[in-house]
């Protein structure tokens, strides 16, 4: 997962701009810390910080799209 980020890091990076980018750079850093408890705290975190970090591409790709699709819907039905 911390090589599948730091690999899209400067895609994400020339994609976003402002606070996005901002976002990133900030992945960037846990990255490459390898900061496992930051990573995991962001990705399931409830704020709008995290949730804002969440939004951008740096994680595209570690899940693979059909398995993605499946976790989105039994949240959506969850809720």
């Amino acid at each position: 997962m911390v090589q599948r980020g730091l690999a899209n890091v400067d895609k994400a990076r020339s994609k976003s701009r402002g606070t996005a980018r901002m976002a990133v750079d900030r992945w960037n850093e846990m990255l490459m810390r390898s900061d496992i408890a930051a990573i995991r705290d962001t990705l399931l975190g409830d704020s709008d910080d995290a949730r804002e970090m969440r939004n951008s591409a740096v994680f595209s790709g570690v899940i693979p799209e059909p398995r993605r699709m499946q976790i989105v819907r039994g949240v959506l039905n969850a809720a």
